[in-house]
């Protein structure tokens, strides 16, 4: 039932409902009040909880409980509370898994602190059966990847791939958007067939990431190359999709085919965003159709999508040849 409950109040209220029905509080049930409060930001309370799960007999946090709350520590940039937890579910006998130290690892990695990040994963291999494993590889690289550091990304992922870590379809999607990002596009093919080589099926994150990469360096040919290929492999193209080809081709003059895609995605059952209607009044006022502009803005309205700030952007270059570019 906790675990159901989004809001705090509401998954107070249960706990305490629990209680007084004189139902025997569990460590499971102190665990989702606890990953409620965490997800609401709400550490103060969640700290409080936790000092009375430990004296509620029979309710001692587990590894689940204090990864929870390392996970919290982390994400509100309180190392060193994350570090003394874990040095107290060790002095307790609890010992951390790999989903404790993934969590620190991550943690760590976004917010640059690469020393750090190495003791933990030094630490983890000297746990024995901690042994890192794909998502300890994609936090690790994509930390790296995200500043735009292509030299350790590809380091890391070499020594993890030395202590026998097996990369997924996310390690290289991460891998790829690294290379596009840097405009090296031959790593980045070179990656596209390593994974057609050994049969990892692409998704339509790694098209998109494609398509985005092609349509930024204004690489038309390359683009429709990989649209037709996403295509012919039954890849479902999303709103995203979509997007990116609209904006490609508006930012090369390609007037025509920007009508061609919004065709494409009307007769699909991809449900138009505020994003996609963006993109399209962006693309026809820079191929200065503003009577196409005028009519996608009537077709966001009848959609009932927000306009936001974007959208106000766009519509000053269109009428008042304010805003952006």
């Amino acid at each position: 039932m906790l675990g159901k409950c989004n809001q705090p109040e509401e998954a107070f209220a249960v706990f305490l409902m629990m209680l007084e029905e004189k139902c025997t509080p569990t460590v499971g049930a102190y665990t989702a009040l606890l990953s409620v409060y965490a997800r609401n930001s709400l550490l103060e309370r969640a700290f409080y909880l936790f000092e009375e799960m430990k004296n509620t007999p029979n309710c001692y946090p587990d590894v689940v409980t204090y990864s929870l709350m390392i996970k919290a520590c982390g994400s509100a940039y309180l190392f060193d509370q994350a570090i003394a937890l874990l040095s107290e579910m060790r002095s307790t006998g609890i010992r951390p898994n790999t989903v404790t130290y993934n969590i620190l690892l991550d943690a760590f990695g976004k917010a640059g602190m690469f020393e750090e990040m190495e003791d933990v994963f030094l630490k983890m291999l000297e746990e024995g059966d901690c042994r890192p494993n794909s998502w300890t590889q994609n936090a690790i690289i994509r930390s790296f990847a995200t500043r735009g550091d292509v030299q350790q990304m590809e380091k890391w992922y070499e020594r993890l791939q030395n202590v026998g870590v097996q990369s997924s379809v996310v390690t290289f999607n991460i891998l790829i958007r690294a290379y596009a990002k840097a405009c090296l596009f031959d790593k980045m093919n070179f990656v596209i067939k390593y994974m057609h080589k050994y049969h990892y099926t692409q998704s339509t994150i790694t098209y998109n990431i494609l398509l985005d990469a092609y349509g930024k360096a204004g690489l038309i040919d390359s683009l429709e190359g990989v649209y037709k290929e996403m295509r012919s492999a039954g890849v479902k193209p999303d709103s995203h999709t979509f997007c990116t080809l609209i904006s490609a081709y508006g930012r090369k003059g390609i007037g025509e085919k920007i009508g061609k895609v919004l065709r494409q995605m009307r007769n699909s059952d991809i449900e138009p965003d505020t994003a996609l209607f963006n993109a399209a009044m962006d693309a026809y006022r820079r191929v200065d159709n503003i009577n196409e502009v005028e009519r996608v803005l009537e077709e966001m309205e009848e959609r009932g999508c927000q306009p936001d700030e974007y959208t106000d952007k766009i519509l000053g270059m269109v009428y008042n040849g304010d805003g952006m570019d």
